[in-house]
């Protein structure tokens, strides 16, 4: 038998300069690339909740015209009655008032019910926390601005006017900056 020494195969590895720049890396990533990925969360949080609620606005104004009866808007938990807040992140309904109390009665038909909107408050002036839509289309009263905030995005609005119809805005109607609660 021929005995030959046998050379030690290559170990594979890191050394420590590659695990040191490979970390350095990393880190500097985790700072630029983190913050800036939770920001466009946020930011698409608030554009989803803004769509979704000016979607509502639209088919609450259809209905009414539609129907040619009342349909109200108004923040709900539930999807059985409307809070008395103006804190529309808890979730909403969409219903028929045929009867003109504008309260949601039990022979009256709920459109919709969205629940709860996770990672956003959305908040309405004060004093307005429905949206009634007259049978004319018209939502009387005074003008209505909800303002849809997130955790780090900057805050979007929906202005409601009288005639009944929503814009977006990223400004308060005076042309101030948009403050969340």
């Amino acid at each position: 038998m021929d005995f030959q020494p046998r050379i030690p195969a290559r170990q594979a590895g890191l050394t420590l300069l590659e695990l040191l720049v490979t970390l350095t890396v990393t880190a500097i990533l985790g700072v630029t690339v983190v913050p800036a990925m939770l920001d466009l969360i946020d930011r698409n949080r608030i554009s989803a909740s803004l769509n979704e609620l000016v979607t509502h606005i639209h088919l609450a104004r259809s209905q009414a015209i539609k129907n040619r009866y009342r349909a109200i808007l108004c923040p709900s938990n539930d999807g059985r009655t409307c809070l008395r807040s103006g804190e529309w992140h808890h979730g909403f309904m969409l219903f028929d008032d045929n009867n003109g109390n504008r309260k949601p009665d039990p022979d009256e038909r709920v459109i919709r019910f969205r629940k709860a909107l996770p990672g956003v408050t959305m908040t309405s002036s004060r004093y307005r926390n429905k949206i009634v839509y007259q049978s004319n289309g018209m939502a009387g009263g005074t003008n209505l601005t909800i303002t849809i905030c997130g955790s780090r995005a900057a805050p979007q609005a929906i202005i409601l006017s009288n005639t009944g119809r929503p814009r977006t805005a990223d400004k308060r109607p005076d042309g101030k900056p948009l403050k969340c609660p």
